[in-house]
């Protein structure tokens, strides 16, 4: 959303109320909007930061992934989370971003999928050939995305992984040479080690 982010934490136990002196950054002088928010306590600030992470999937191979891998692990999270709440608000919240991450990861994984070359693996576009990190990272992914719930399909999954196995070659991978950004221009000791 844009602006400047700053946070200042104090702990106290207040009974009755309490006062707090914010003190503003010279350079948001002038500005029209200042938004300040109060945790009543540290999991509410930890269930907003989650609540950032829940972003519709765009783009390349990469550019999805950037979006769903992190609500993988934030629905994660929240699924361990839902069980220990007790606050029947703050339950309802957990469930309402559950849903809507599982809604956002199911739109991403049907992107991601879409990205599987002609020959298997996958690729930024899904030119072939597939590009054997990136398909290490997105295996990854869709084995963590099955692990919270969504509907990953496992013959993808067992293929993928027969695919990069097929890439092993004496103890090292057959390694697509293209590179968008710096993904794909770890060394070749690196990109084994990874795969």
């Amino acid at each position: 959303k844009g602006g400047f982010i700053g946070s200042n934490l104090d702990s106290a136990t207040v009974k009755d109320k309490v006062s707090h002196t914010l003190v503003l950054p010279a350079d948001v002088n002038g500005l029209p909007n200042l938004t300040a928010k109060i945790y009543s306590n540290p999991l509410d600030s930890l269930i907003d930061a989650v609540e950032s992470l829940i972003r519709d999937p765009y783009g390349c191979f990469e550019q999805t992934s950037s979006t769903t891998y992190p609500m993988v692990m934030g629905l994660r999270l929240l699924i361990e989370l839902e069980s220990k709440l007790s606050d029947a608000t703050e339950k309802k919240r957990v469930v309402e971003m559950k849903d809507d991450m599982q809604k956002k990861l199911t739109a991403g994984y049907e992107r991601l999928i879409g990205f599987e070359t002609d020959t298997f693996g996958y690729e930024w576009f899904g030119a072939s050939p597939g590009h054997e990190t990136l398909t290490a990272y997105g295996l990854m992914q869709f084995i963590e995305m099955k692990d919270v719930g969504i509907n990953v399909d496992q013959e993808m999954i067992e293929r993928t992984d027969s695919w990069l196995r097929g890439r092993s070659k004496k103890g090292e991978f057959q390694l697509n040479p293209r590179q968008l950004d710096s993904f794909g221009g770890a060394t070749k000791e690196v990109s084994n080690a990874y795969i």
